[in-house]
């Protein structure tokens, strides 16, 4: 049987059309797919159709089958199946392989016979090939030629595509009753979910039925319910895939009505079709040239008329000129950078590149008139600019078309320069910049190293740092993440000036990226370094967190894109919390690999769903250059997944916003880079200008207005302070008053606001003065809104209800979710929905939302039906019948051989074979069963948890963390009903699709439910349990593994799995080609789709007086801000803010910067330690124009506090804070006897495992009491807070506080209640630990060193003093040393650095004595003889080398001390081998030896080390000859004995053991060796000899195992490599130069007394070298 061919409308035999791009098309995704139609069906070569070359059929299927091997076989009509076993030949959806038939003749000749409808009359079929329609489209199956069937006269038939008899097809044809039938194609989608399908009749049209169950009566009966009408087939899937990209294409709104009244889930609704767009002509391009460049791409892009403008062959050379010129302003548009590629998508595959304008280039060279000839220059520079923009954005499919024309242009351009045209220097200089990427591109394409448009190509520059920011990658490099490299920073200068604007922005750019980068690369490296180790799973990591066996399941539509769905291994996280975890929150960076991070897929968390976290589910969005890489994944295949903790998406947002703004573009840079500290006034103010601050005194408690008569007509000179109202007619304290002139009259002005100072309330004061008096900043023609930033959606939310008091209308909010019902009105979700918006949208956007909006809805409907069916198969075991196209013939044929088994044909084809193939079906169960009858049933257990009562609600931790990070707008939360009905109709498909699943709810089909009746619970259990296990294992059979098998049921379990993991993978891949394109269909639509919507925004926000936004809204809209043009910024919470995203807020067109803060409280939150310190990235821009001494107004009355609580502050934190009067008066706390009071306690804390948290019980339960306790004295819940340091606690309080009680209480972590105040507060610090820890609370601006007072300038000039000692200045009062105070940071900091660098100088430096301290802490936990021997030594040396602080002088003596109680130990364990009259003696020696190397030092002299060593080699000599006379006692001849006697008289004597002592005992010993046989060793000493020498290693180099077995290591003597002992196998050796902890030196085979390869043997060596450092 052929395979299936599919076309749109290829060249046929009576097709009306003629065959153009589209059948070119299919050839060429043929050739690419390598035999798969649209990357799922099998074809030959596309361009024979009618006889395909046979060679290009991936998997030739026999057809030839013995027609005994089943019988009873039922037959294939329309609306059957083939029974398992048979060889259906219906064209399955779901594998989209041509199934194989058995014997069958076809005795009708001639073409396929099908209803006579419109459609048949346009195309003839060509012999050998079978007609399908599917919704309109045509399936041709061409016979085989390589397998044709016996009866060489028989034509394929157009039912099911097998070789019918007469019969069966006269019976098929009868079941039509009139009109015109179609038959339904089969779709990879399984029969029974087809067969529902079917029931759905439309206005008198039948839908065929899908083939049902195996049952021939049962379709006979189906095959009449045919009514009168048109049958029509129902799956529409299955479709060409250059087709669905055509059809993507050439959407318009005829096509499809039904898109524009709901084009996009979640989208806005259109009520008005827009009007068909007219051909393009002069008129039209004229009109849309004086349009903005964002209008043109816009219009272009969505223009269907676009392929026919640029398809033309021939063009007027001043229509091509204008074409030209529309196109170069188009690609202008910065914000529409997907329009600009969907346009120079088509330009690229247009006749107008490839023939018209290189035709109109060549013709520049014959024009004769002179006046034509000189206006080509700018037509060339137009040319150029396109070129430029096409290369970057394709820049492999676009090379060979460029590089044609570009030879043309030069060509042109000299014959042009020839004759006396001027052409422009910037013109050849463009030229030049594309030659050079063409021709670095051929390189590359040469070298097979360009295949596809993945990514962006930039000119590269550098600069004397190597890579400019300007090109760098954001996301971390394989260089990066493999070899540890370091990247080239600057820190953050905070005490001058930068160099310049450019050093300014990289230093930024850097600083920001290495502190999301350096976590995940630390990571990375600390994880590739642990692969090895047993607990890999459960090892804790610092900087990433891991996850286990990730799969990238499926595609799932979201407004933004395609996201993918992730399942990862759950059992390791069980413990996890994850409605208060911050693991994979939204934004998360998140970094997938298989094969050890060679190669990288990065993603971001997309949706956070907290229930599907707890069954391991995430949904990621993929990058760029990962969504090119995953074309190759399948659902099997495993990824190690790593998370970082930084909120990815605000980086990546804020550090592309620093490569795209110019330098000249940044405004203050006078300030901001150069530090002056001279204010010029707002440019938009003059002296003439007057401002109106009567709004300003109206009391905003009262709806009455009780400003002062004078001010109702009267207006002021604004830069004239003597005309200002007084502080008191304006409501604000002495220093409020200062701000609020500062902010009105400066250009840049910095108020810091101490808590409960009112800077929200001068903020509220500025923005009401300006908006009162916005003809002074707004012209007649821009009317731009002021742009309000802050930190987070609280404060947002709070300053933008403070206007809303003075400004009803023309606020727009865009940030993370809002509790304010008053906001609710501003946020864009809610502006988009009214009706005048959508009424005065720009007619262009209409019309291109709504196409692109159609494209989506398309794709997703094709996308979704193949991505129900990938996810299934990770559900179950497939049945057989859909992987039948992905068995060989062979295997099928064995698979389904036992069928002939009656017993087995019962069970199986109630069932499925491949279930008992894979030992889960009945047979093996059941037989099983009666092999061990007396296995009992599991029970199933019940359980009924308690009624738990009611908590008090707190706000999880990770839903206000996501609520910080996510838009509103940006929210796709789904209904829950359609969540449901969406995993209802996987789990139904997957009943359908799977012969068993892994779900323990009720099975789906007739034949899984029969299951249950024949196999009991436990074996059920049993059954999906080992199911689980083996789908989740990766090894698969390989191809060639799987064609050297020929029985099936010969295999053993283990291999029959791998073999169904092969066909698997197989079924997988099919679907996931077919799916691709649709993927990148909806990609492609979905990002013009989020650009679009940002044009729709921009109008909103041009209309608005007010626009607040968050730092996140900020960054993510950077691209709208710089079109908003926002003259007036202002910036709360500006201190907690980093420099980069404030940068990145500003336009070009801002004229006034506001930065409200306070630096003392809390700063920008660094992810890395190291930058935030030593490179001062936790310094915000406020922070350090302050530091340079630039002006701006502290606020100084406190309105919050009561005295005793603000007594805390001061002037610890802040010198002169002063209480306001109002908080004088206020009363007592009831109940209490002291209005602010500590209570300290020694119940220690719990460290909570997950989240690295901390809680303490005994403090939660005390808190909660006094709360009750406060409760009962009448206060209000309303009016009680209780706070705390850690998430840990906070729901350790939780647990504690019924909501019937403590209902109205507020509980929350400190740093989410900034800015808030209440009557009562309980503050809980949670610390308390034997290690006196106090975690994060000893930042400086939260503790300082001590509390003692001091005249500020008396403290200065003794803190500048310079002493010329090197230390710490300490408090004049009580001598503690100054660390951390604010104010002295930078003296500190230097002071520090001096000292370290002392520190160095006398210690050595850091890294050395910590590897140094590693290696020795290795050596000795390894020396198991010294442990054993001396562990009082043992326990000293190990605390000594955990010391907090040791020098090189220190590690130098540890070392020898180590080396020297090593070899007494080993002495001390050698005792054993000599006499037991002779030991006492000896260890009286050792213990002498041992107690002087017990005396303190600092170090040993030369002369000390000389005389020890001497010392313990006299002994190694004693005990030797002690244990060769044990051997040989009773041997000795007199002789021999007073030889004996002579030698041990020099080796016990007291005196120093010189070298020549040494070498007479050497002589003697060696004469005695010869007659006493040597311990141990089983030779005599002469054999000794001859084999020492006969190896001729130095001494040294002897080992033995610890069953004393010798062996030599040669070369070094150091072992590098682990063997087994021949004689005991124990293991021998060691690595690395270090010998296993088993192994020992085996001195009595050459006198060795240390390892040839040892520190000893260096230290010896290299004395003299040491003891001169030292």
């Amino acid at each position: 049987m052929e395979p299936v061919q599919a076309f749109s409308c290829g060249r046929g035999d009576g097709c009306p059309r003629p065959a153009g791009r589209e059948g070119n098309r299919n050839q060429r995704y043929g050739e690419k797919a390598k035999g798969f139609t649209g990357g799922m069906l099998p074809t030959g070569d596309s361009r024979s159709a009618a006889a395909p070359s046979a060679e290009r059929c991936p998997r030739p299927r026999e057809l030839r089958r013995p027609a005994e091997k089943s019988p009873g076989r039922a037959m294939e009509g329309a609306g059957q199946e083939p029974r398992a076993g048979e060889r259906g030949h219906a064209v399955h959806w779901d594998i989209c392989f041509t199934q194989r038939g058995r014997n069958r003749t076809n005795n009708v000749s001639g073409q396929a016979q099908l209803g006579e409808g419109p459609q048949a009359r346009n195309y003839t079929l060509l012999p050998g090939q079978r007609d399908e329609r599917c919704g309109g489209r045509i399936w041709r199956v061409p016979q085989s030629i390589k397998n044709k069937p016996r009866n060489q006269g028989e034509q394929a038939n157009s039912g099911a595509t097998g070789h019918w008899n007469e019969q069966e097809n006269e019976g098929r044809r009868m079941r039509y009753r009139g009109g015109q039938g179609h038959e339904r194609a089969r779709g990879p989608w399984n029969e029974q979910e087809n067969e529902s399908r079917g029931r759905r009749y439309q206005g008198g049209q039948a839908h065929e039925r899908a083939r049902g169950p195996w049952n021939e009566q049962e379709n006979e009966g189906r095959g009449r319910r045919y009514q009168s009408g048109q049958a029509h087939e129902g799956g529409r899937w299955l479709r060409n895939g250059q087709e669905n990209e055509g059809r993507g294409r050439r959407t318009q709104p005829r096509e499809n009505p039904r898109f524009y009244q709901n084009p996009t889930p979640g989208g806005a609704q259109f009520s008005k079709q827009p009007q068909q767009v007219k051909r393009i002509g002069y008129k039209f391009l004229e009109n849309l040239l004086q349009k903005d460049p964002s209008e043109v791409v816009i219009t272009l892009a969505s223009s269907p008329s676009l392929k026919e403008l640029l398809s033309q062959m021939t063009m007027n050379p001043s229509f091509l000129q204008l074409v030209c010129q529309v196109l170069q302003k188009a690609c202008t548009s910065r914000m529409d950078r997907q329009s600009v590629q969907q346009l120079l998508g088509v330009v690229k595959e247009s006749n107008f590149l490839k023939i018209c304008l290189p035709q109109y280039v060549s013709d520049m060279v014959t024009e004769a008139v002179p006046a034509v000839r000189h206006q080509y220059p700018v037509h060339i520079t137009n040319i150029i600019s396109i070129l430029q923009e096409l290369i970057s954005i394709f820049p492999a499919s676009s090379v060979q078309n460029i590089s044609i024309l570009l030879t043309v242009l030069s060509a042109s351009i000299n014959a042009l320069r020839a004759s006396g045209v001027d052409i422009t220097e910037e013109t050849e200089k463009n030229l030049s910049k594309v030659q050079m990427l063409v021709q670095h591109l051929q390189e590359k394409r040469r070298e097979g190293t360009l295949r596809a448009d993945n990514y962006i190509l930039r000119q590269t520059q550098t600069d004397d740092q190597g890579e400019s920011y300007r090109t760098m990658t954001v996301y971390p490099t394989y260089n990066e993440v493999h070899h540890d490299e370091k990247p080239f920073l600057r820190p953050n200068i905070v005490s001058g000036r930068y160099e310049s604007t450019s050093i300014y922005l990289d230093t930024h750019f850097r600083l920001l990226r290495e502190d999301f980068v350096r976590p995940l690369r630390e990571g990375i490296l600390e994880l590739l370094e642990s692969f090895e180790d047993k607990g890999l799973r459960k090892k804790r990591f610092d900087d990433i967190r891991i996850y286990f066996d990730a799969r990238i399941i499926t595609p799932v539509c979201s407004p933004t894109g395609i996201v993918y769905k992730v399942q990862f291994d759950i059992k390791p996280l069980r413990f996890v919390r994850w409605q208060n975890s911050k693991r994979l929150l939204y934004g998360s960076l998140i970094c997938m690999s298989k094969d050890h991070f060679e190669t990288c897929l990065f993603a971001t968390v997309s949706n956070r769903d907290n229930a599907d976290l707890a069954c391991g589910i995430v949904q990621l969005c993929f990058n760029a250059q990962s969504q090119a890489l995953l074309a190759q994944v399948q659902p099997s295949d495993s990824f190690l997944m790593v998370e970082t903790t930084a909120y990815f998406e605000a980086y990546q947002h804020v550090l592309e916003g620093l490569q795209e703004i110019q330098e000249e573009d940044i405004p203050f840079q006078k300030y901001i880079v150069e530090c002056d500290t001279q204010v010029k006034k707002p440019t938009y103010l003059t002296m003439d200008t007057v401002y109106n601050f009567a709004p300003l005194t109206e009391d905003p408690l009262s709806d009455e207005e009780t400003h002062h008569d004078g001010l109702k007509s009267q207006s002021v000179h604004v830069l004239d302070p003597e005309q200002w109202p007084s502080m008191e007619t304006l409501r604000l304290d002495e220093s409020q008053m200062q701000a609020l002139s500062l902010a009105l009259t400066k250009e840049l002005a910095i108020i810091q606001g101490p808590p409960g100072t009112g800077k929200t309330y001068v903020g509220l004061k500025i923005v009401q003065a300006l908006l009162t008096n916005k003809h002074a900043w707004q012209s007649t023609v821009q009317k731009p809104p002021i742009l309000v930033v802050c930190y987070t959606n609280h404060a947002l939310d709070q300053f933008l209800e403070g206007i809303y008091k003075f400004q009803k209308h023309g606020m727009v909010r865009v940030g993370g979710r809002s509790n304010s019902e008053v906001l609710k009105q501003f946020t864009l979700k809610e502006l988009r929905k009214k009706y005048e918006f959508r009424y005065n949208l720009p007619a262009h956007l209409r019309r291109a939302y709504m196409l692109t909006a159609g494209e989506m809805k398309e794709a997703e409907q094709e996308l979704h039906e193949g991505a129900k069916h990938l996810e299934c198969t990770m559900y179950g075991v497939l049945h057989e019948r859909h992987l039948e196209a992905c068995i060989a013939p062979q295997h099928w044929d064995s698979l389904m051989s036992r069928l002939d088994d009656e017993k087995f044909y019962y069970s199986a084809s109630q069932h499925s074979v491949i279930l008992e193939w894979l030992g889960l079906g009945v047979t093996f169960f059941t037989h099983n069963a009666a092999e061990n009858p007396g296995g009992q049933q599991e029970r199933e257990e019940e359980w009924e948890g308690e009624a738990e009562e009611q908590l008090l609600e707190i706000p999880e931790e990770a839903d206000l963390i996501q609520a910080d990070r996510v838009l509103e707008d940006e929210e796709a939360v789904k209904p829950q009903k359609r969540k449901e009905e969406e995993r209802r109709a996987v789990h139904e498909l997957a009943s359908m699709l799977l012969a068993m699943k892994l779900e323990d709810q009720e099975e789906g089909t007739a034949q899984q439910k029969a299951m249950q009746w024949e196999v009991t619970a436990a074996q059920r259990k049993k059954m999906k349990q080992k199911m689980k296990v083996e789908l989740r294992k990766l090894s698969a059979m390989t191809e060639m593994e799987a064609k050297a098998i020929q029985d099936l049921w010969q295999l053993d379990l283990s291999s029959r799995w791998r073999l169904y993991r092969l066909w698997l993978q197989t079924y997988q891949g099919f679907i996931r080609q077919r799916i691709l394109q649709h993927e990148q269909q909806y990609q492609a639509a979905a990002e013009r789709l989020t650009e679009l919507k940002l044009q729709e925004d921009l109008c909103i926000l041009k209309d608005a007086q007010v626009v607040g936004m968050t730092t996140t809204g900020a960054a993510k809209y950077r691209q709208i801000l710089q079109k908003l043009e926002p003259r007036i910024v202002i910036v709360e919470e500006a201190a907690e803010v980093l420099e980069a995203h404030t940068i990145t807020t500003l336009s070009k067109a801002c004229q006034h910067l506001i930065l409200i803060g306070d630096h003392q409280q809390l700063r920008p939150s660094a992810n890395v330690y190291d930058l935030a310190k030593n490179f001062n990235l936790e310094v915000s821009l406020f922070e350090r124009l302050v530091k340079v001494n630039f002006p701006f107004v502290r606020l100084k009355y406190q309105h919050r506090m009561r005295p005793e609580i603000a007594q805390l502050l001061i002037p610890h934190i802040y010198q002169d804070l002063e209480n306001h009067p109002s908080v004088l008066k206020y009363e007592n706390i009831k109940g209490v006897t002291s209005n602010l009071f500590f209570v300290e306690h020694d119940f220690p804390e719990q460290e909570i495992q997950e989240g690295r948290s901390h809680q303490n019980t005994h403090e939660a339960q005390f808190v909660v009491e006094l709360c009750k306790y406060f409760l009962c004295q009448d206060y209000l819940p309303s009016q009680i807070t209780i706070l705390t340091t850690y998430t840990g606690q906070l729901f350790c309080l939780r647990k504690l506080m019924p909501a019937k009680t403590f209902e109205g209480v507020k509980v929350h972590v400190v740093d989410k209640y900034q800015g808030e105040e209440n009557d009562v507060i309980l503050l809980s610090l949670v610390r308390s630990n034997s290690e006196e820890r106090t975690g994060f609370l000893q930042i400086p601006n939260r503790l300082e060193d001590c509390g003692h007072v001091f005249e500020s300038q008396g403290l200065d000039h003794y803190m500048d003093e310079d002493d010329d000692v090197i230390k710490l200045k300490v408090c004049p009062i009580c001598q503690t040393p100054i660390r951390k105070n604010l104010r002295y940071g930078t003296i500190v900091k230097r002071w520090l650095d001096e000292i370290e660098k002392v520190k160095e100088k006398i210690q050595g430096p850091a890294q050395e004595i910590e590897s140094n301290r590693k290696r020795l802490q290795v050596a000795l936990v390894r020396n198991t003889v010294l442990q054993r021997n001396l562990p009082l030594v043992f326990l000293m040396l190990k605390n000594k080398l955990e010391a907090s602080v040791l020098s090189t002088k220190n590690i130098g003596l540890i070392e020898n001390q180590l080396n020297f109680y090593k070899r007494v130990a080993d002495l001390t364990k050698s005792l054993s081998k000599i006499d037991a009259n002779e030991r006492k003696g000896l260890r009286k020696r050792l213990d002498e030896v041992q107690k002087w190397l017990d005396q303190p030092r600092l170090t040993f002299t030369g002369q000390e080390l000389s005389d020890l060593q001497s010392e313990l080699q006299r002994l190694t000599y004693l005990l030797s000859l002690l244990a060769r006379c044990r051997d040989a006692s009773g041997t000795f001849t007199p002789a021999l004995a007073a030889e004996i006697a002579s030698v041990r008289q020099i080796l016990e004597g007291t005196k120093k053991f010189t070298a020549e002592d040494e070498a007479a005992v050497k002589a003697d010993l060696e004469r005695l060796c010869a007659t006493l046989p040597a311990s141990g060793l089983g030779l005599s000493e002469a054999e000794r000899v001859q084999v020492v020498n006969a190896i001729g290693c130095p001494r040294g180099h002897w080992f033995k195992c610890k069953n004393g077995h010798i062996y030599v290591i040669g070369e070094c003597g150091g072992a590098m490599e682990r063997s087994k002992c021949p004689e005991c196998h124990e293991v021998i050796g060691g690595t690395n130069h270090t010998l296993d902890s088993t192994n020992s030196l085996a001195s009595e085979m050459d006198g060795a007394t240390y390892p040839a390869w040892s520190e000893t043997a260096n230290n010896m060596l290299n004395f003299e070298d040491l003891h001169r450092l030292l």
